[in-house]
């Protein structure tokens, strides 16, 4: 069975509606690409802050371990001065004041 043949208007309202088609995809992608350029430019800032972050943090244990290493030095000192025969009691202390929390600020 053969269809009718369709007139020069129904032809060129086809390919004009193809052609919409595809300039709408066109621009579906264009927009897809902007998204995953936003979302790749976030993800770098993100990373940048996280690595800002564990810069800090580092920052913070070394402050923290100077603090322990002051606090172990006083403590040996005093426990030295006040008792020079037991040591076995300074490096007790020592090892607890490793455990103690230090205030960092």
């Amino acid at each position: 069975m053969v269809g009718r043949r369709r007139g020069r208007k129904e032809r060129k309202r086809g390919r004009n509606e193809r052609k919409v088609r595809r300039r709408k995809v066109g621009k579906e992608e264009e927009r897809r690409g902007k998204e995953e350029e936003r979302r790749g430019k976030e993800e770098e800032r993100r990373g940048k802050e996280e690595e800002r972050r564990g810069n800090e943090r580092k920052r913070m244990r070394g402050r923290v371990l100077l603090l322990v290493t002051d606090r172990v030095y006083e403590l040996v000192e005093t426990s030295l001065l006040l008792s020079p025969h037991l040591l076995s009691f300074s490096a007790l202390t020592i090892t607890l004041s490793l455990y103690v929390p230090i205030p960092v600020m």
